[in-house]
């Protein structure tokens, strides 16, 4: 069946499709909609700026921010599964963020302290400041899931971030030198991509350094591994040099204590010398002498 230039099921329980050049501005679910049939039946809606959800429904919208002019998101009084606040869409009990409408631009986030899971894609590019909030156990983004490139660091997902923070009573996050790890500091969730911050350590208890941690972050001058730190990825080991772009980088320091790795100069080896892994972009000075020891020269050292 069909309303208002809409396609439903017969019985107006499903919501099968709303055309992507829906010419109305606003969308209001039927009181009979409970679920939608796909991911798709929202999708890329060119001109919805509000849309309502139903009292009865209960489906899932993955696909609601993606449409380009949605600014304010209502939920029906009496939805059980749904809640909006401020025009956007939170489950029932706010621990999880459904949607941040894509309109909606914002530069400082405020999330409730009953979050506990958060997926950064959900948020608008815009963010320059965000907090962690009390509750909250899980940060992830699904758009850091390259094909060679694990899904490590979220915060890459948002380009004009400069600041992290995580709120007072938070026992699940930290912020070390201006990056986001777990509370164990085992877990690197990434560094704000336009932060200030010049020097970087990667704290003690990060073992693996995978590729883009650091891609576009044009600022930092000095890259300070830890002793833990005890390889780059398994597959890519130009991770330092030209991939990441760290195009002010002038010297790395490594930890007395790495059983791995050592800087020489601000240059970064293996501990026996045999491996030159990166000279930094900004190093000063015209010439450089490969040392005798070195057999093995990394892609973009």
């Amino acid at each position: 069946s069909a309303r208002d230039g809409v396609l439903y099921n017969k019985s107006k329980s499903k919501l099968v499709k709303i055309p992507e050049a829906f010419k109305k501005s606003s969308y209001s679910m039927p009181e009979s909609v409970t679920k939608v049939a796909g991911d798709n039946s929202v999708y890329n809606c060119s001109k919805i700026q509000n849309f309502t959800i139903s009292k009865g429904f209960e489906g899932n919208l993955r696909k609601l921010n993606t449409l380009p002019k949605l600014s304010t998101i209502t939920v029906a009084q009496g939805n059980t599964d749904y809640v909006a606040e401020d025009g956007i869409l939170y489950d029932a009990a706010q621990t999880k963020l459904v949607c941040w409408p894509s309109a909606k631009k914002s530069q400082t986030i405020t999330l409730p302290d009953t979050l506990k899971s958060l997926n950064v894609d959900q948020l608008p590019t815009s963010v320059v400041t965000l907090t962690i909030p009390k509750n909250m156990e899980s940060i992830y983004s699904n758009n850091t899931d390259f094909t060679y490139y694990p899904k490590r660091y979220p915060l890459n997902a948002l380009e004009n971030l400069s600041t992290i923070a995580v709120a007072e009573g938070n026992t699940n996050f930290v912020v070390e030198g201006g990056g986001l790890y777990n509370a164990k500091k085992t877990v690197c969730y990434g560094i704000p991509m336009k932060t200030a911050v010049t020097e970087v350590a990667i704290a003690e208890g990060v073992e693996g350094i995978y590729s883009q941690l650091l891609a576009g972050h044009k600022t930092i001058t000095k890259l300070t591994l830890s002793s833990t730190v005890k390889g780059v990825n398994n597959y890519y080991t130009d991770i330092f040099g030209g991939n990441d772009g760290l195009e002010s980088l002038t010297e790395y320091v490594v930890s007395e204590k790495n059983p791995v790795l050592k800087a020489v100069d601000g240059v970064l080896y293996s501990l026996d010398g045999k491996n030159l892994y990166c000279y930094p972009i900004a190093k000063a000075g015209s010439a450089f002498v490969i040392p005798d020891e070195v057999e093995n020269v990394y892609n973009n050292a």
